[in-house]
């Protein structure tokens, strides 16, 4: 059967592996079950890839030592090998592997199989929470893709580039490689993944707030991931657009997107997407008054996180959770919580997550029962001068805003007015109607039940930053 599925046009490699792993010749699914962890990877469906990548494992034990024509096999084999190591989470192992592999596709100057080697690391990096890294090994990718004219690895790079660059709060670059791979997709048909590739560019659109960009391109998403019904590629869709109605602090709106997949996880188990689905689910129910709920549901999804060492975008549900503690009232566990959001935010190069951690932090200081003024200044304007250099205009917008509220606590007027005019200024520019007309309803100078601190000495908004003192 099996012998003759491969001699079909377009024939199944889930299915070719499947009737090899049964015949005389387990060995030759090796292949067709890397194949078809692929395709299961590119759709999201990862307990599919992990059970080929199961299979795939307990083939290599028993053929550990298979005849090789030479090292290219080897590399090949080698490739599978990791793949198989990095569907089931050994990602150390896997990575390992794929650097004993690197070294050996230079050494025979093979530069397609290095090319796949560089677009396997990048992967493992990204699963591994290091996308700096992710983003070199993609950079690599990407010129030998050029140089061959390879478009599976074209579309794999500015994939993992666009992705990895929202992470690292390049917003303008992953806004280029983006359009370029969905420019190329129009061209050449359509990738499987097409979908997320519109709900990455609307998050980075968010990022700086071009919101109807934003809302376009993860709507656009949505509508591709309806018609193709490309397994988990729906959910991801939802997940991709509620995340751009929760920048905008639409929370309503992104439960609504998020509503017909919320219980998925139930059904299928917790994976990657569905962690983050929860944490943007989370982060909103605040919002409508669900405090337990939500709490309990981004401790629940970070758990998990802890329990399988996934260590994708960890950081910034950590910081949604920061922020629920901070609106529930519970203001020493937001803090704590804060600052190991900031902390691992800048191990990942996350700089936008870092500064919303510092803000969130600083606000939940304020409520403490004896603030230490001036360090909390020192942490907004740390925020507010990384929100500047990486063009986040929205949560710089709300950095100011609380600023203001800081100074005019202190009784600095022409301060609280300052930070006040700019953030207004940035709400209305974005079209942010409902946080503008929120901002104005609260001019500086207003104080409602709280007692100004007299002899407070602070530096002002336009005191540079001061490392010794955050």
């Amino acid at each position: 059967v099996a012998s003759y599925l491969a001699r079909q046009p377009n024939a199944d490699p889930a299915q070719l592996a499947h009737h090899f792993y049964l015949s005389n010749h387990p060995e030759k699914a090796l292949p067709y079950l890397a194949q078809a962890g692929q395709r299961a990877l590119q759709v999201r469906s990862y307990a599919e890839a992990r059970e080929f990548g199961l299979r795939a494992i307990g083939l290599l034990g028993r053929f550990p030592s298979p005849s090789l024509a030479g090292q290219t096999e080897r590399i090949d084999l080698n490739l599978q090998l990791a793949q198989a190591y990095a569907f089931t989470g050994a990602l150390a192992k896997a990575q390992q592997i794929l650097q004993e592999t690197e070294r050996m596709a230079e050494s025979v100057g093979d530069m397609e199989r290095l090319a796949r080697i560089f677009h396997r690391s990048s992967q493992i990096f990204w699963l591994r929470g290091k996308p700096d890294t992710a983003d070199l090994y993609a950079r690599r990718t990407l010129r030998h893709a050029e140089e061959l004219d390879n478009p599976e690895l074209r579309f794999a790079a500015l994939r993992m580039l666009g992705r990895a660059s929202i992470v690292l709060s390049r917003y303008d670059d992953a806004i280029a490689y983006l359009i370029r791979y969905i420019d190329l997709a129009e061209k050449s048909g359509v990738p499987p993944d097409l979908p997320a590739i519109y709900g990455y560019l609307g998050v980075a659109y968010a990022r700086v707030g071009s919101w109807q960009r934003a809302i376009d391109a993860a709507q656009k998403g949505l509508e591709l991931a309806r018609t193709e019904m490309l397994g988990a590629m729906h959910v991801v869709a939802r997940m991709q657009l509620a995340f751009v109605y929760a920048e905008l602090h639409e929370w309503n709106q992104a439960l609504a997107v998020s509503e017909p997949v919320q219980d998925v996880w139930q059904t299928e188990g917790m994976t990657p997407h569905t962690f983050m689905l929860r944490g943007v689910i989370g982060r909103c129910l605040v919002h409508q008054g669900k405090v337990a709920e939500s709490l309990s549901m981004l401790q629940a999804a970070l758990q998990w996180a802890q329990a399988v060492d996934h260590q994708v975008q960890v950081h910034a549900v950590r910081m949604y959770l920061a922020q629920c503690q901070y609106y529930a009232g519970e203001y020493e566990a937001a803090v704590g919580t804060a600052v190991a959001a900031a902390q691992q935010a800048q191990q990942t190069g996350d700089r936008w997550a870092e500064a919303v951690s510092l803000r969130t932090q600083a606000e939940a200081e304020m409520r403490l029962p004896r603030p230490n003024w001036p360090q909390i200044e020192a942490r907004l304007i740390h925020a507010r001068d990384i929100l500047r250099q990486i063009r986040a205009r929205p949560d710089l917008a709300r950095t100011y805003l609380t600023l203001r509220r800081l100074y005019d606590r202190a009784g600095q007027s022409a301060w609280a007015i300052d930070c006040h005019f700019r953030a207004t200024t940035i709400f209305e520019e974005l079209g942010m109607t409902d946080e503008l007309r929120d901002a104005q309803g609260q001019p500086a100078g207003e104080r409602t039940g709280a007692v100004v601190i007299p002899g407070l000495v602070l530096r002002g908004p336009n005191a540079p930053t001061n490392p010794d003192t955050i």
